[in-house]
């Protein structure tokens, strides 16, 4: 009876938590759709001009990551293009929405690499940094974020308990990817010892192989930045991210209502990286909602900033993913 229990845990906990996090993007985003009314005549004053130098800006945040890859892959010597790059992007983290997340992201760009002749070296780079540097650097903006709205007191004490946990969880995980890379033994041991034990919990068998292949790419991955040098790949991480902050920036003009930069980075970084941790595809519910509530802080009427968020998550979300899920047949070409 109680192993039966344990596995009806085991298999409803990731629903649950889905379910419990969808609740919550509602409750957060559903003010805001109240002002539909008023979003409509927003949309009537728009810049045709301003949005699409928004689009462009877009394309260029995939001009960014594809130099990412492909700074990634020249660490050991291999060659791809930027649009190469760009496509493999679009099309891993398209596949990645459907299940396994960063994994499946990994795996699939790692198939792609291969097909392009990337040997794999230069595959396991290609899947590993991207996800490090983009995560680095919106960390760095959330971190930044946070500080202004604690200094400024616009946080509730359970608004800002909850983003510093948020924010704490990835500080976390990258101050215990440090300690492992100089602890490699003991790092291992630990990972067996807690994939066991999760294994057990879920009656499922551990993979001790696959555990022991995922944890030398991130060893391989360190040793190349250290000697190789990391600085390309920070960089194409940082015009990711800074023309897709661009992107926002822009429509809140497009719209009729700028901000500065201190009001950008603080609505941008935090929302993109409370959806990460969300079992929902990109954040959907989370990053909206969570965006809402940080610029609305700062005043921006509700009409203003359903139309500009919905707008970006189109350009940043919704047609990149359609566009990735249509390149999967030419790269498994």
């Amino acid at each position: 009876m109680h192993k039966r229990v344990q596995v009806l845990i085991s298999k409803s906990f990731p629903h649950i938590l889905t379910l419990l996090l969808l609740g919550l993007a509602i409750y957060i985003l559903a003010p805001q759709l109240a002002s539909l009314e008023d979003s409509l005549k927003v949309i009537r004053q728009m810049s045709p001009m301003f949005v699409g130098l928004a689009l462009g800006t877009q394309m260029a945040s995939y001009w960014g990551s594809g130099y990412l890859m492909q700074a990634s892959v020249s660490i050991v010597k291999q060659r791809i293009t930027i649009f190469q790059g760009a496509l493999v992007t679009l099309a891993a983290n398209s596949v990645s929405l459907l299940v396994g997340g960063a994994v499946t992201a990994l795996a699939m760009t790692f198939r792609w690499m291969h097909r392009l002749g990337v040997n794999a070296q230069g595959g396991s780079l290609a899947g590993t940094l991207p996800f490090v540097f983009n995560n680095l650097v919106l960390l760095v903006l959330s971190f930044f974020g946070l500080i202004y709205l604690l200094l400024r007191h616009e946080l509730s004490g359970l608004q800002a308990a909850f983003f510093t946990a948020v924010a704490s969880l990835f500080l976390f995980i990258f101050v215990t990817v440090i300690w492992a890379l100089r602890n490699r033994a003991q790092f291992i041991r630990i990972i067996h010892h807690i994939g066991h034990r999760w294994a057990a919990f879920r009656h499922h068998s551990y993979n001790s192989e696959r555990a022991d292949s995922v944890i030398k790419e991130l060893f391989d991955a360190w040793r190349y930045l250290r000697t190789r040098g990391w600085i390309k790949p920070l960089a194409g991480a940082a015009l990711n991210i800074g023309f897709d902050m661009l992107t926002l920036y822009i429509l809140f003009s497009a719209f009729g209502h700028s901000v500065s930069l201190s009001m950008l980075f603080v609505g941008y970084g935090l929302p993109l990286l409370f959806g990460k941790i969300g079992l929902l595809p990109g954040g959907l519910g989370l990053v909206e909602g969570t965006m809402a509530v940080l610029y609305g802080g700062f005043g921006i009427p509700n009409a203003v900033l359903v139309v500009v968020i919905l707008a970006y998550r189109l350009l940043s979300f919704w047609i990149p993913t359609l566009l990735g899920f249509s390149l999967v047949p030419y790269l498994n070409r």
